[in-house]
C-alpha cells in the first residue's frame, strides 16, 4: 500500500510539472505578458548599485528626475525579428525595472519577450534589446540606438532609486532630495554581434577596440583634434570608422 501511494505520488508531480512547462511554453509564445504592473514594482529602494547610483564615497552621480525616460504615454512601432510590425500602442521606458511598457485595455503591461524583438521606435528613438558586457558576466538589455553600422553605438539608460539617510543627508549637496530617482546614461559600442562594450572617454583605452583599423582610427583623431569629450566626437569617430568599413 505505501509503495502504491509513493507511485500515485510520484504521477502526481509529473503532471504537474508538465503542466507547469505547458503554461511557460505558451507564455513565450505571446509578445506581451498579461499581467498587469504595479507601481510599488518600481517604486522601492534599491540595494543594488547601478551606474546611476553612488560613485565614490559621498558623491552622488545622476540627475534626479522621472524613473521613465519620458513621462507620457507616446505612440511607437515594434518590429519583430521576423520583420513583423506591431503597431496601434502606446508605450514608456520605464528605466528603475528596464522594462518597456505599454497599455492593453486598462492595465500596463511589458513587454515578456524582448528578444524576439528587432527593434521598438517611440518618441524620436529607436531602442533594441542586446547582450553586453557587465560586471563579471554578460548582460542583456535595452539600449538606445544612436549610430548604426560595423560599429554601433548604443546609449544605456538607467535610473537608481536613492534613499538619503540623516547621516548622509548632511554631507551631499542640498539640491538632492532625501529620496530621489537619479537618471544617468552611458554609451556603448558594440562590433556586430558581440556583446556591447562601454566606450572609453580615454583615447589608449579606445582605440585597441578598433583593431587592425586603430592607426587609420588615430590619425583621424589627431586630424580633427577630436577629443574625446562628448558623444559627438564618439561619434565622430565611429561613423569615420565605419566609412572605411565599407
Amino acid at each position: 500500500m505505501k509503495t502504491l501511494k509513493v507511485i500515485i505520488g510520484i504521477i502526481c508531480m509529473l503532471v504537474v510539472c508538465s503542466i507547469c512547462q505547458a503554461q511557460e511554453l505558451s507564455k513565450r509564445k505571446s509578445v506581451i505578458i498579461g499581467e498587469p504592473l504595479k507601481e510599488s514594482d518600481f517604486s522601492q529602494p534599491s540595494t543594488v548599485q547601478h551606474s546611476g547610483g553612488l560613485s565614490g564615497e559621498m558623491s552622488l552621480k545622476g540627475t534626479p528626475g522621472s524613473p521613465y525616460l519620458f513621462d507620457e504615454w507616446l505612440d511607437g512601432t515594434i518590429i519583430m525579428k521576423d520583420k513583423n510590425p506591431v503597431k496601434g500602442k502606446k508605450y514608456r521606458y520605464n528605466l528603475y525595472t528596464q522594462q518597456m511598457q505599454f497599455i492593453e485595455g486598462n492595465d500596463t503591461v511589458a513587454i515578456a519577450n524582448p528578444e524576439d524583438i528587432e527593434q521598438i521606435s517611440f518618441g524620436g528613438k529607436t531602442f533594441i534589446f542586446t547582450s553586453y558586457d557587465a560586471p563579471e558576466k554578460t548582460g542583456k538589455g535595452y539600449f538606445e540606438l544612436i549610430s548604426e553600422g560595423n560599429c554601433r553605438i548604443l546609449k544605456k539608460w538607467v535610473v537608481l532609486y536613492h534613499v538619503v539617510d540623516e547621516q548622509e543627508a548632511g554631507q551631499i549637496s542640498s539640491s538632492v532630495d532625501e529620496s530621489d530617482f537619479l537618471r544617468d546614461c552611458n554609451c556603448y559600442l558594440q562590433f556586430g554581434e558581440t556583446p556591447a562594450m562601454k566606450a572609453s572617454h580615454n583615447k589608449k583605452e579606445l582605440l585597441p577596440c578598433f583593431k587592425e583599423d586603430q592607426d587609420k582610427v588615430e590619425a583621424f583623431m589627431k586630424q580633427n583634434n577630436i577629443k574625446m569629450k562628448t558623444e559627438n566626437d564618439l561619434k565622430a569617430v565611429v561613423d569615420y570608422y565605419n566609412k572605411i568599413q565599407e
